[in-house]
């Protein structure tokens, strides 16, 4: 027990330096990406070996099942910034064309950040945390460290906006956990992950000026509650 809380301490601070962008300010906008998304793809590697010693049943890649067509209401979360945008009518105009080739970048760091989070969160905590305390406790725990983690985009500035992300990965962590628990496939999380960064992260801010004001914070929350509950469905219909 103590080993692998150790094991999770280091694997946070990984997690922690390969998605931290703090060295941002200090190099140009190319090299910046060049090094993010390098010093991700050795975290990948890092993790995928770690992974295969010692926790080699964890990786899943179970054929997809018809039950799998309960997860599509799920979607809603992952447009809730859109929502937002459409309803606020602050709309930008769209990139130049030399602004499409970081908005590519930009797309492969999201992915490889998914891929990162994924394999700790889900892969490596929420499966180990099953086989040590209950279903529900692993998944709010697992849940509950993915969201604290989102603490540190404290540098944003907005308190307001940055708790509301820190709860929202709470919800969205619960979710995934049980995402993963309900199809046994570990591609299944990360490719709703993904949707979930790129939608309501980058295409939000290339299509929309978002303002944090009341519309931004009831869409939000209603579709976070609206989620969580529909998760709680899955899980009493399907996992009790």
């Amino acid at each position: 027990m103590g080993n692998a809380i150790l094991d999770i301490i280091i694997l946070l601070i990984l997690s922690i330096i390969a998605n931290s962008n703090f060295y941002a300010p200090y190099v140009s906008l190319e090299v910046y990406y060049a090094i993010s998304i390098c010093l991700k793809l050795v975290y990948i590697v890092f993790l995928y070996f770690y992974i295969h010693k010692y926790h080699t049943y964890f990786l899943e890649y179970n054929r997809p099942r018809k039950r799998w067509l309960w997860l599509l209401p799920l979607l809603l979360l992952p447009f809730s910034n859109i929502i937002v945008g459409i309803a606020s009518g602050t709309y930008l105009s769209l990139a130049t064309s030399s602004a499409f080739y970081v908005v590519f970048l930009a797309i492969i760091e999201q992915l490889l950040i998914v891929i990162v989070e994924e394999l700790i969160f889900r892969v490596i905590f929420f499966n180990y945390m099953k086989h040590v305390m209950t279903l529900p406790q692993a998944i709010l725990l697992s849940a509950l460290l993915f969201g604290l983690t989102h603490l540190f985009n404290l540098e944003m500035g907005n308190l307001p906006a940055v708790l509301l992300q820190v709860v929202y990965s709470f919800v969205l962590g619960i979710i995934l956990a049980l995402i993963l628990h309900f199809t046994h496939n570990i591609v299944v999380p990360i490719v709703f992950h993904f949707i979930f960064n790129v939608m309501n992260g980058l295409i939000v801010y290339l299509l929309f000026a978002l303002e944090y004001g009341v519309i931004y914070f009831v869409v939000n929350i209603g579709i976070g509650v609206l989620s969580l509950l529909y998760s709680f469905f899955l899980y009493r219909r399907f996992l009790e």
